[in-house]
Protein backbone atom coordinates (compact mmCIF):
# COMPACT_ATOMS: atom_id res chain seq x y z
CA UNK A 1 0.00 0.00 0.00
CA UNK A 2 1.27 3.43 -0.91
CA UNK A 3 0.17 6.55 0.92
CA UNK A 4 -0.06 9.00 -1.98
CA UNK A 5 0.14 12.14 0.17
CA UNK A 6 3.33 10.90 1.88
CA UNK A 7 4.78 9.92 -1.49
CA UNK A 8 4.05 13.40 -2.86
CA UNK A 9 5.59 15.02 0.23
CA UNK A 10 8.73 12.90 -0.16
CA UNK A 11 9.04 13.82 -3.84
CA UNK A 12 8.71 17.52 -2.93
CA UNK A 13 11.36 17.09 -0.22
CA UNK A 14 13.72 15.51 -2.76
CA UNK A 15 13.03 18.23 -5.35
CA UNK A 16 13.94 20.90 -2.79
CA UNK A 17 17.27 19.18 -2.16
CA UNK A 18 18.14 18.60 -5.81
CA UNK A 19 20.75 20.79 -7.42
CA UNK A 20 22.24 21.06 -10.89
CA UNK A 21 25.29 19.19 -9.59
CA UNK A 22 25.57 15.41 -9.56
CA UNK A 23 24.95 15.31 -5.81
CA UNK A 24 23.59 12.05 -4.43
CA UNK A 25 20.68 12.56 -2.03
CA UNK A 26 20.70 10.34 1.03
CA UNK A 27 17.53 9.80 3.03
CA UNK A 28 17.04 8.26 6.45
CA UNK A 29 15.13 4.98 6.13
CA UNK A 30 12.22 6.21 8.25
CA UNK A 31 11.68 9.10 5.81
CA UNK A 32 12.15 6.99 2.68
CA UNK A 33 9.81 4.19 3.80
CA UNK A 34 7.13 6.34 5.50
CA UNK A 35 3.92 5.65 3.59
CA UNK A 36 5.35 2.74 1.61
CA UNK A 37 4.25 -0.80 2.40
CA UNK A 38 4.61 -3.46 -0.25
CA UNK A 39 5.00 -7.21 -0.47
CA UNK A 40 8.06 -6.69 -2.69
CA UNK A 41 10.40 -3.84 -1.73
CA UNK A 42 11.44 -1.68 -4.70
CA UNK A 43 15.09 -1.52 -3.55
CA UNK A 44 15.58 -5.23 -4.14
CA UNK A 45 12.94 -5.56 -6.84
CA UNK A 46 14.94 -8.00 -8.96
CA UNK A 47 15.46 -10.57 -6.21
CA UNK A 48 14.22 -14.10 -6.82
CA UNK A 49 12.73 -14.22 -3.30
CA UNK A 50 10.27 -11.46 -2.44
CA UNK A 51 11.31 -9.21 0.45
CA UNK A 52 8.62 -6.92 1.82
CA UNK A 53 9.23 -3.35 2.84
CA UNK A 54 8.51 -4.40 6.44
CA UNK A 55 11.25 -7.05 6.28
CA UNK A 56 13.66 -4.62 4.62
CA UNK A 57 13.07 -1.81 7.12
CA UNK A 58 13.37 -4.26 10.04
CA UNK A 59 16.77 -5.37 8.70
CA UNK A 60 17.92 -1.76 8.33
CA UNK A 61 16.82 -1.09 11.92
CA UNK A 62 18.79 -4.13 13.15
CA UNK A 63 21.86 -2.89 11.31
CA UNK A 64 21.41 0.67 12.61
CA UNK A 65 21.41 -0.67 16.19
CA UNK A 66 24.77 -2.39 15.77
CA UNK A 67 27.62 -0.76 17.75
CA UNK A 68 29.81 -0.75 14.62
CA UNK A 69 27.26 1.29 12.61
CA UNK A 70 26.69 5.00 13.15
CA UNK A 71 24.21 5.68 10.33
CA UNK A 72 22.08 4.03 7.63
CA UNK A 73 20.79 5.82 4.53
CA UNK A 74 18.72 5.08 1.46
CA UNK A 75 20.02 6.70 -1.70
CA UNK A 76 17.34 8.45 -3.72
CA UNK A 77 17.50 7.29 -7.33
CA UNK A 78 14.48 8.46 -9.31
CA UNK A 79 10.90 9.59 -8.82
CA UNK A 80 9.62 9.82 -12.42
CA UNK A 81 7.85 6.44 -12.23
CA UNK A 82 6.39 7.40 -8.85
CA UNK A 83 4.99 10.62 -10.31
CA UNK A 84 3.55 8.77 -13.31
CA UNK A 85 1.94 5.86 -11.46
CA UNK A 86 0.10 5.56 -8.15
CA UNK A 87 1.48 1.99 -7.88
CA UNK A 88 5.15 3.07 -7.89
CA UNK A 89 7.33 4.35 -5.07
CA UNK A 90 10.39 6.58 -5.26
CA UNK A 91 13.22 4.58 -6.80
CA UNK A 92 16.32 3.39 -4.98
CA UNK A 93 18.74 0.52 -5.35
CA UNK A 94 21.41 1.46 -2.81
CA UNK A 95 21.79 1.52 0.94
CA UNK A 96 24.72 3.40 2.45
CA UNK A 97 26.12 2.54 5.86
CA UNK A 98 28.52 4.56 7.97
CA UNK A 99 30.31 1.70 9.69
CA UNK A 100 33.55 0.28 11.04
CA UNK A 101 32.63 -3.12 9.57
CA UNK A 102 34.37 -4.58 6.57
CA UNK A 103 32.84 -5.48 3.22
CA UNK A 104 32.47 -9.17 4.05
CA UNK A 105 30.53 -8.29 7.21
CA UNK A 106 28.17 -6.00 5.30
CA UNK A 107 27.67 -8.66 2.61
CA UNK A 108 26.75 -11.10 5.36
CA UNK A 109 24.21 -8.67 6.89
CA UNK A 110 22.37 -8.63 3.55
CA UNK A 111 23.23 -12.10 2.23
CA UNK A 112 19.69 -13.47 2.54
CA UNK A 113 18.43 -10.35 0.75
CA UNK A 114 20.47 -11.19 -2.39
CA UNK A 115 22.64 -8.07 -2.29
CA UNK A 116 24.35 -7.68 -5.69
CA UNK A 117 27.50 -5.83 -4.64
CA UNK A 118 29.11 -4.10 -1.67
CA UNK A 119 31.96 -1.56 -1.81
CA UNK A 120 33.72 1.25 0.03
CA UNK A 121 32.64 4.70 -1.15
CA UNK A 122 35.57 7.10 -1.20
CA UNK A 123 34.06 10.28 -2.67
CA UNK A 124 32.12 11.63 0.30
CA UNK A 125 31.77 15.08 -1.29
CA UNK A 126 29.14 13.80 -3.75
CA UNK A 127 26.50 13.27 -1.04
CA UNK A 128 23.82 15.58 0.33
CA UNK A 129 22.66 14.56 3.78
CA UNK A 130 25.76 12.66 4.84
CA UNK A 131 26.90 13.61 8.35
CA UNK A 132 30.55 13.77 9.33
CA UNK A 133 31.97 10.25 9.15
CA UNK A 134 33.54 9.49 12.55
CA UNK A 135 37.19 8.50 12.82
CA UNK A 136 37.62 4.78 12.23
CA UNK A 137 34.39 4.57 10.21
CA UNK A 138 33.87 4.53 6.44
CA UNK A 139 30.98 4.71 4.01
CA UNK A 140 29.91 1.37 2.56
CA UNK A 141 27.45 0.93 -0.30
CA UNK A 142 25.15 -2.08 -0.60
CA UNK A 143 23.61 -2.29 -4.08
CA UNK A 144 20.83 -4.35 -5.61
CA UNK A 145 20.71 -4.88 -9.38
Amino acid sequence: MIDQSKKKALIEHIKQRQTANDIEILLPPDLYFDGYEAAHCAICANNTESISTAEFTARLQEIQERPDVSAVFVRFYDYSDAEASADCWIGSDLIYLVTRAGLDDVREWFSDFEVSDVWFEDNLAKFDGLPQVPDGFHLVAAWWD
